[in-house]
């Protein structure tokens, strides 16, 4: 599959700012909250740069989703207490990675997006903020706190180029 990702048309979006970031032609995003004001956010900050943005209010539906179909993009929220999910989002992480695992290739890049999160490494397990060590063990590939980047000044493109480059580098 290393041809579809070399032969990738891109897309050209321009932020605010003046840099200019390149998206692959066809980004397909998962995004994973239990509150549907959340994934409404977050669907109207990439709608100018995915093709297919699909939703999940469990753990539960995102490891469904992603076993269904492959995502460029996964965003993760961590709990779901306003759903009836009893999964938590480094749970559905780590069985989307075991699931992964036979087709590498198909690596999905996984955001966890959580206002529980201290953005540290370290700490006591019986902390009551979660460390990013716990999300980077769960097999994310980034972490960020609620609230997420902003899309109106280029952070959070700029942010989600860099992790699909790195995602590209890493399959050559």
């Amino acid at each position: 599959n290393h041809g579809r990702v070399s032969a990738t048309a891109v897309r050209v979006v321009e932020p605010v700012h003046e840099s200019v970031l390149s998206f692959p032609d066809e980004l397909h995003v998962l995004v994973c909250d239990d509150l549907k004001m959340n994934r409404l956010l977050l669907k109207r900050s990439l709608k100018n740069i995915a093709v297919e943005c699909v939703e999940a209010c469990t753990a539960e539906e995102a490891i469904q989703a992603a076993g269904e179909r492959h995502f460029d993009l996964i965003f993760m929220d961590e709990t779901f207490s306003e759903a009836e999910g009893a999964l938590l989002g480094t749970d559905a992480v780590r069985e989307i990675r075991r699931a992964e695992a036979a087709k590498p290739s198909r690596r999905s890049v996984i955001v966890s997006c959580t206002g529980y999160a201290e953005i540290t490494t370290g700490g006591d397990a019986n902390d009551k903020f979660l460390t990013s060590k716990r999300f980077i063990d769960a097999g994310c590939d980034a972490l960020w706190g609620k609230p997420i980047p902003s899309h109106v000044d280029g952070s959070m493109q700029r942010e989600i180029v860099r992790l699909l480059q790195h995602k590209i580098l890493a399959s050559v």
